[in-house]
């Protein structure tokens, strides 16, 4: 009888640390989706202080984010929910020429890059895209 009763305890706290371990698992809270961007010249060279917009392209969507990358290209964005996201990336050059009246011209320069993707955002993951940007003309 000792060793049955010994045996039935040994379950039920076994049985209770897997209940414990399950809870705790349910009960995880999900992180929300991330995006790591990195923008790269068509040599593959970061591009950093590029422009990085990242926007929902859906009708009735209102999801939108921008931020500069760092110097090794990069930009992080967190989002609320799991989306499909446009990415748009450019490093633009300009020069500006004052006439001395209003308005003052602003021109392009020629090297100045932009790029485009599409990157699906999930929860509880970082997605990372690469967005390679060329001369805009």
């Amino acid at each position: 009888k000792v060793l049955i009763r010994k045996g039935a305890d040994l379950v039920r706290i076994g049985l209770s640390i897997l209940f414990l371990v399950l809870i705790g698992y349910a009960c995880n809270d999900e992180t929300p989706p991330r995006a790591e961007i990195t923008v790269l010249d068509d040599f593959g060279v970061a591009i950093d202080a590029a422009r990085v917009i990242i926007y929902c392209t859906e009708a009735g969507c209102i999801v939108s984010d921008t931020a500069t990358t760092a110097f090794d290209g990069v930009a992080q964005f967190e989002f609320k929910l799991p989306a499909v996201l446009k990415v748009e990336a450019f490093k633009v050059t300009e020069s500006t020429i004052d006439t001395g009246f209003p308005p003052v011209t602003i021109i392009l320069g020629d090297d100045s890059l932009c790029g485009d993707e599409f990157i699906t955002l999930i929860t509880d993951e970082v997605a990372k895209k690469t967005v390679i940007v060329t001369n805009c003309n």
